[in-house]
């Protein structure tokens, strides 16, 4: 399961895409998680366990910061990251990328 979470975090990296600052602003709570209404609901629900991760956590807190600032959703009803959110994503999915072939965070 956790590997469709990477996967759809790599995607947005691809596909869409904040700088790792937050500009001061309080980390947000997996309820920030951004979905639209065609939005399959696995996403949100692995929030807290990457939220949790001992070895990523802190670099999907920063990700999810920024979505949660910068999204919206587009015409067929899907989130769509902004393009800015990139250089917060890539530390996140290199990191999960390397504990999913250490065999680290496989739960």
């Amino acid at each position: 399961m956790r590997g469709w979470f990477v996967a759809l975090g790599a995607a947005a990296l691809l596909t869409q895409g904040c700088s790792s600052s937050t500009n001061g602003a309080a980390n947000v709570g997996c309820s920030a998680y951004p979905t639209c209404p065609n939005d399959p609901a696995g996403p949100k629900q692995l929030c807290q366990t990457e939220l949790n991760d001992p070895n990523c956590g802190a670099r999907f807190q920063v990700y999810l910061n920024c979505a949660a600032a910068n999204h919206s959703c587009d015409t067929s009803g899907h989130v769509q990251i902004s393009p800015s959110c990139d250089d917060a994503a890539q530390p996140w999915v290199t990191c999960i990328t390397a504990n999913l072939d250490s065999g680290l965070g496989t739960e």
